[in-house]
């Protein structure tokens, strides 16, 4: 894979959830919840019984490794999507930085590659409406004051002459990707597209993102005969593009670990909130744990993946996982004003290793610090390619104990609101 790294800015923190407040979080154990009475699981999920403290990867060996390979999905032309006017957070330089340190890391010829392209109409039109489709191809041949004015319409969009096409390409890369891993040709893989897609609508963009490139692939997987996919979105901000287009659907189980506080978008967001839990027949497919307050970090979220996600995922047995994999919870990031550490996400990612037979992908979304993504991006590959857990992973699997008051409050009202959908989580 050739790589070629241009000129690196220094930026200024743009875009969507820029934090102006630091809070301090208080860092005492609260009392876990304790189950009152038992309720019946859905017909439609999978009964098992399982501790509380899953554990998030086995402990002392890496996963077991089939011969099928991990596979790194990328695209020199998603590099063109950049700001017509000024720099911006959402930069060309989140690719050719990480790309960079993966090859030095030797991790690039570990991989198989794979580039993108393009999906078919009829594949965007199943999470997206025919005239939002219509509406951006037209403005790939837009006039530089046109996408401006365009732009300017939504809320944190931006776009130049190249928006369109690198959209499609990462929608299409991330698709072209989960086939793979679904077919049985890969085992897992990453997806480093841009621009991101987690707060793409059916009728809009939002937040960044143009086309929401896990939802498209996420249906085109039930399209093709996987009956239960799992979304897990780590990015800080709330996926609440996909989570609107698969509330109704209990083939969908959506995750999201997420900030829920008045300064971080998407601002005034009720979506976020552990009580939207699905409707209908979707009921209880919609897991939503909000952090109210920022310094989340490893403690954290080995809590919420010990005692809610792990838990969810053994009962219900997805057949594929796609991990919305934003890296701005992580310490460092312009925009987060988490505290996760590299290892933290390499942490998550072994322990959703463990289920649907190994077949995941993990797509980029957000992730903003120019300095740290590569190193979070690099510990993920590392994990993908059955590498054996590190210390700084297997200290971080260990800190759920830590978890802060807050943390350990945000977890547990997810819980309560979930109980009665999922009785493992009592």
């Amino acid at each position: 894979m050739s790589i070629v790294v241009p000129h690196l800015l220094t930026l200024a923190p743009s875009g969507p959830g820029k934090v102006l407040v630091h809070l301090e979080s208080n860092r005492q154990r609260a009392p876990a919840i304790r189950p009152r009475r038992s309720v019946m699981l859905p017909e439609r999920a999978k009964k098992r019984k399982l501790s509380h403290a899953e554990p998030l990867a086995k402990e002392g060996a890496p996963p077991e490794r089939a011969s099928k390979p991990t596979v790194l999905l990328t695209d020199d032309r998603l590099r063109q999507h950049s700001h017509p006017q000024r720099r911006h957070s959402e930069c060309p330089e989140r690719l050719s930085r990480t790309l960079e340190f993966l090859e030095q890391s030797g991790l690039v010829s570990r991989c198989e590659g794979l580039t993108c392209e393009e999906p078919s109409e009829k594949e965007l039109c199943a999470v997206h409406s025919p005239f939002y489709l219509q509406r951006l191809k037209s403005l790939r041949t837009a006039p530089r004051e046109r996408l401006i004015e365009e732009a300017a319409q939504y809320d944190s969009v931006y776009l130049n002459e190249h928006s369109i096409e690198c959209a499609m390409l990462a929608a299409g890369g991330v698709l072209k990707l989960a086939r793979q891993i679904w077919s049985g040709s890969a085992q897992n893989g990453i997806a480093l597209v841009r621009p991101a897609g987690h707060h793409a609508g059916v009728h809009n963009p939002s937040g960044f993102c143009l086309i929401n490139s896990v939802a498209v692939a996420a249906k085109q997987l039930l399209c093709e005969g996987c009956e239960r996919v799992m979304i897990v979105d780590w990015d800080i901000h709330h996926g609440d593009g996909t989570q609107k287009m698969f509330l109704d659907d209990p083939r969908v189980l959506f995750v999201s670990l997420h900030r829920q506080d008045h300064t971080t978008f998407p601002h005034n967001n009720p979506t976020g909130e552990p009580s939207v839990v699905g409707n209908s027949a979707g009921a209880g497919f919609n897991v939503n744990v909000a952090w109210g307050e920022p310094d989340m970090g490893d403690a954290e979220y080995a809590y919420a993946f010990e005692r809610v996600i792990l838990p969810i995922a053994k009962s219900w047995a997805p057949q594929m996982i796609l991990v919305s994999a934003g890296f701005d919870a992580v310490r460092g990031d312009p925009l987060g004003d988490c505290c996760v550490s590299t290892a933290g996400f390499g942490m998550m990612t072994r322990g959703l290793m463990e289920h649907a037979d190994g077949k995941l992908l993990l797509a980029l979304e957000g992730g903003y610090s120019l300095e740290q993504v590569p190193s979070c991006v690099a510990t993920c590959v590392r994990a993908l390619l059955g590498e054996g857990a590190t210390d700084d992973e297997l200290a971080a699997q260990h800190n759920s104990s830590r978890c802060s008051t807050a943390g350990m409050e945000a977890v547990d009202a997810t819980v309560r609101e979930h109980a009665k959908h999922w009785p493992e989580l009592l």
